[in-house]
């Protein structure tokens, strides 16, 4: 791989002073967000993103693509031909360099400049009963806020796999994820929306987020969901979404008992 050092990334990224961060929950189509995406100074995205025929609601540039380890050109296209990204940022735990075969992860990366860590420990923040990592959007959240001197901040794509109305999946046709197996989800909510509270600058999100936050208790503001497509879920899926994160929840209660000695 073609690696970079944190000095490296920060002279790449560090004159941005606007951000803005793309989950990939399904909603960001509902929301013609692409001009706004692209008046960022930075622009980041997730693992197997992809832009192509959905720029009007999506933009098409990366700057920043951040990743997990277990990507491969068996689950997607290399980065290079999805969202084509300037550099990499995976943060991997001690106990997947010990267990995980990184062949795979090189292969797929390509050329691409690749920043490899340690995940960051997110200090100042209220302690969590969790017990694994966090998720790539939680650590790109915490990283660029503390790294750069960010004036504007606008988020968008992030349910927290289905704990709000926006879908549980991804925005492409691919299947639900098994992130509450490898995630503590619940209180990593509190975690991201403490982190958007904490923002001292200007700060915009589409509603989901704002649903995200009220859910843990904190009111970020209206929200911004101009722009909106007439694209309504249907009742079906938004109860199934419902219901799917309540067994979530009681599922990772339950793991933590399991887990506590």
């Amino acid at each position: 791989m073609q690696l970079i050092d944190p000095y490296q990334f920060r002279d790449l990224c560090g004159s941005a002073r606007s951000l803005a961060i793309v989950g990939n929950a399904p909603c960001i189509l509902d929301w013609k967000n692409g001009a706004r995406i692209e008046a960022a100074d930075l622009v980041v995205r997730f693992n197997r993103a992809r832009t192509a025929g959905m720029e009007e609601a999506i933009g098409s540039r990366t700057d920043v693509l951040f990743v997990n380890a277990a990507n491969s050109l068996a689950k997607a296209p290399p980065p290079d031909k999805l969202s084509r990204p300037k550099c990499l940022v995976c943060f991997v735990s001690p106990q997947g360099v010990k267990t995980f075969d990184v062949g795979p992860f090189r292969e797929w990366a390509g050329d691409v400049p690749v920043l490899l860590s340690f995940g960051p420990d997110l200090l100042g923040l209220p302690a969590a009963a969790r017990q694994r990592p966090l998720t790539s959007g939680t650590y790109a959240l915490y990283t660029l806020t503390r790294l750069l001197d960010l004036e504007r901040l606008f988020v968008t794509g992030f349910t927290m796999f289905g704990a709000v109305a926006g879908g549980a999946g991804k925005y492409w046709d691919e299947p639900v994820p098994h992130a509450a197996v490898v995630h503590d989800l619940d209180h990593e909510a509190q975690l991201f929306v403490a982190l958007l509270n904490g923002f001292t600058g200007q700060l915009e999100t589409t509603e989901e987020i704002v649903q995200l936050a009220a859910q843990n208790g904190v009111r970020l503001g209206a929200g911004d969901s101009a722009g909106r497509v007439a694209r309504p879920r249907a009742l079906h899926k938004r109860i199934a979404e419902g219901l799917a994160w309540r067994v979530l929840r009681s599922g990772m209660a339950l793991r933590r008992v399991a887990d506590s000695k």
